[in-house]
């Protein structure tokens, strides 16, 4: 039963895939089937092929809300595959079509941990702490991982002007959280201090950040 199962996607994966080959301009049916296609990949870990079969459907589709969905969805495909490049290349893509702030947040947060990871590391911070700033009003949680992530890059590239600018950021959007994100807040805080040369002041709320992490988070004093 399981291989007749596995057989029967692998062959709605190839007449996908052939309709595909052999449309001119957009079909959002052929789209649609892709899609469905990529969802099987992913859940075979097959995160490359996903993507593959995501910008393919992006390409397919005629409504641009779709295209941005799509194009999306294969970039952090692509992300997962480690495929840094092509990430870059899919949300350059989706960035002039994108309309809504929590996409736009997406795209910022993807565009800022590819540069973190090819290394300039000075622009991964300038995007994420101003994608931070743009998602703040309407996604708080996402706003404060985003500023999270740029003060830890300020603190790889040893710049404590960077950390206590971020810190100050990440403490102003922890206020009144409580859940783990609390944990990592003060932790950035922590780092500021530490750079300011308060080093008792580093130290104790280094321990409030591990007090918070144990207790899965809380709300900031």
């Amino acid at each position: 039963a399981l291989a007749g199962a596995l057989q029967a996607a692998a062959d709605r994966d190839r007449k996908a895939w052939h309709r595909a080959a052999a449309t001119l301009g957009r079909d959002d049916e052929v789209a649609w089937e892709l899609e469905r296609s990529a969802d099987r990949a992913v859940r075979r870990s097959g995160l490359s092929t996903a993507a593959d079969a995501l910008e393919r459907a992006a390409e397919l589709s005629s409504r641009p809300a779709d295209v941005v969905r799509r194009l999306l969805a294969a970039a952090h495909a692509a992300w997962g595959a480690g495929e840094v490049d092509r990430v870059q290349a899919l949300v350059d893509r989706a960035m002039p079509l994108a309309d809504e702030s929590a996409t736009l947040a997406d795209i910022q947060l993807l565009r800022g941990l590819c540069e973190r990871v090819v290394g300039t590391t000075g622009r991964a911070y300038d995007i994420l702490l101003a994608g931070a700033a743009d998602a703040a009003p309407h996604d708080p949680g996402r706003a404060l991982a985003m500023a999270t992530i740029a003060a830890s890059v300020a603190w790889g590239r040893n710049d404590g002007a960077r950390v206590q600018e971020a810190a100050v950021r990440v403490a102003h959007l922890a206020a009144g959280h409580a859940d783990a994100d609390v944990a990592e807040a003060l932790a950035v805080r922590s780092f500021a201090a530490a750079f300011g040369g308060e080093t008792t002041a580093a130290v104790a709320i280094a321990d409030r950040a591990t007090a918070a992490a144990e207790r899965g988070g809380g709300p900031q004093e």
